[in-house]
């Protein structure tokens, strides 16, 4: 898993991440003896920083060395939770701010840098100057000197603005920031149809957002770009993490190798929980611990805490309870859900965690043997039974059998209150794109537009954030 506290399912690090992937130099805007450092810098092969002094280069030079090395230190920051450059971003902007007008090269750097000291201030915590920076992005919107390169960055801006969490969406309102996600994603397209340097990374930021923000499964294309990059560390974590969404746990298992990117093997814990291999979990949960100590996430922390549930060590599983309670600075929404979890105590039935796990690792065999033995009439309490109702209707979803599974996540919807449960927003969601797949737009929009009847449950800005899109998508076409 990602190695910010402050980021759902480290969402919004992913695009940022996959923002400053510029292709190769066609162009020569980074100079020739500058490109083996962009390129350690863009597969996150590099170890120390800065990797390139930007006061040795030549005036014309320092723009690429500025974008080269604000790349490595967001990567650093973003995977490795620390920021390398906290005493560099203001300098980079200052000098970037003194572009000449006919270098449009360096514009494109100088929103780039505002872009990614954004996002590292807002990862770190501090929300106004991340603010501040993300104004200044917006504002170069309008910019008379526009590099070729600028849609990606504005494609980017266009799509996110309404990604931002919902408790800052009223920051936005204020300061008018207004965006258009469909113009954002011809933006990119326009880029990876155009067959230039940047065309590589405008298909990997476009798989990004279509699987992130229009909730496309990309996996394949992802396999494509993991066969073909076997020795980027970056591919490799970014790929790991669209198989884990994408219910592709055995790929990250099978593909495996040691990587310098702690997160990885988090992500190999993960995969091999879904699979119920406890003992193989915890093995690489513990190299992931023993790297990251106090940086620990709270949903990484869940998980441990769960392989220990599930093979009945109390000591253990209390212990990294006790643990997890006391995160209390900001955490994301897998990180709030991973609370939310635990503190459900007794009321949580592990046999219908067992299936959630084994459903989303892709093992529907396994998940299907764990639902059969399940007597539903002898669960204990409403929430378990709905739970049961909404795995079974994931697990025949997800087995390809959508009008089976209809009639279930109906029955969710009757039973589930308007608040608290994350089971019958996500039913409504999911009820939506069915019936989208379906051509039955009018019954999927009065899905989508029912999951904003539903109140403080987890994830609640990513559903609402994906139904009103697919209801734009939908009113657009007619």
């Amino acid at each position: 898993m990602c190695g910010t506290r402050y980021l759902k399912v480290c969402l919004i690090a992913y695009l940022f991440l996959c923002l400053t992937l510029s292709g190769y130099a066609q162009h020569q805007q980074f100079p020739d003896k500058l490109l083996p450092y962009y390129h350690q810098a863009l597969n996150y092969h590099f170890r120390s920083w800065p990797l390139v002094d930007i006061d040795t280069l030549p005036v014309e030079e320092q723009p690429a060395g500025i974008y080269i090395n604000a790349l490595a230190a967001t990567f650093t920051t973003i995977i490795a939770g620390q920021d390398p450059a906290s005493e560099a971003w203001d300098y980079w902007n200052e000098r970037t701010d003194q572009c000449s007008n006919s270098d449009e090269f360096c514009h494109f750097v100088k929103a780039e840098v505002a872009f990614h000291y954004s996002l590292v201030s807002f990862i770190k915590g501090e929300h106004f100057k991340s603010f501040l920076q993300f104004r200044k992005v917006y504002r170069a919107r309008d910019d008379a000197y526009q590099h070729p390169w600028s849609n990606k960055t504005y494609g980017m801006l266009n799509v996110l603005i309404t990604a931002v969490p919902e408790q800052y969406q009223w920051i936005m309102g204020l300061l008018g920031y207004r965006s258009d996600q469909l113009k954002g994603m011809q933006q990119l397209q326009s880029l990876v149809e155009g067959n230039s340097q940047i065309s590589l990374e405008a298909f990997i930021v476009k798989l990004m957002l279509e699987q992130y923000i229009f909730d496309q499964n990309t996996f394949n294309d992802w396999l494509n770009l993991r066969t073909e990059y076997p020795n980027s560390p970056l591919i490799q974590f970014l790929f790991n993490a669209n198989a884990l969404k994408n219910h592709q746990s055995q790929y990250v298992i099978d593909r495996q190798v040691d990587s310098h990117i702690d997160q990885v093997y988090g992500q190999l814990g993960e995969a091999y929980l879904n699979k119920l291999e406890y003992d193989s979990a915890l093995t690489y949960f513990k190299i992931y611990e023993d790297n990251l100590e106090e940086r620990m996430t709270a949903e990484m922390l869940h998980k441990i805490w769960l392989c220990h549930k599930l093979k009945s060590d109390s000591a253990s599983a209390t212990e990294y309870a006790n643990y997890l309670l006391e995160k209390d600075e900001s955490i994301s929404e897998a990180d709030e859900n991973a609370i939310f979890n635990l503190q459900l105590g007794e009321e949580q039935d592990l046999e219908l965690m067992k299936v959630r796990l084994t459903t989303d690792g892709g093992y529907y065999q396994l998940a299907g043997q764990i639902l059969e033995k399940i007597d539903s009439a002898s669960l204990s309490g409403r929430r378990s039974q709905v739970e049961y109702l909404y795995r079974k209707a994931r697990w025949l979803h997800l087995m390809g059998q959508p009008k089976n599974a209809v009639p279930y996540y109906e029955k969710v919807l009757a039973e589930s209150p308007k608040t608290g449960w994350y089971f019958a927003p996500n039913t409504a969601y999911q009820l939506g794109l069915i019936f989208e797949n379906l051509g039955e737009v009018q019954i999927a929009v009065e899905y989508y537009e029912m999951v904003n009847n539903y109140r403080s449950y987890p994830y609640r800005n990513s559903l609402e954030n994906k139904s009103n899109l697919h209801m734009r998508i939908i009113d657009s076409k007619n």
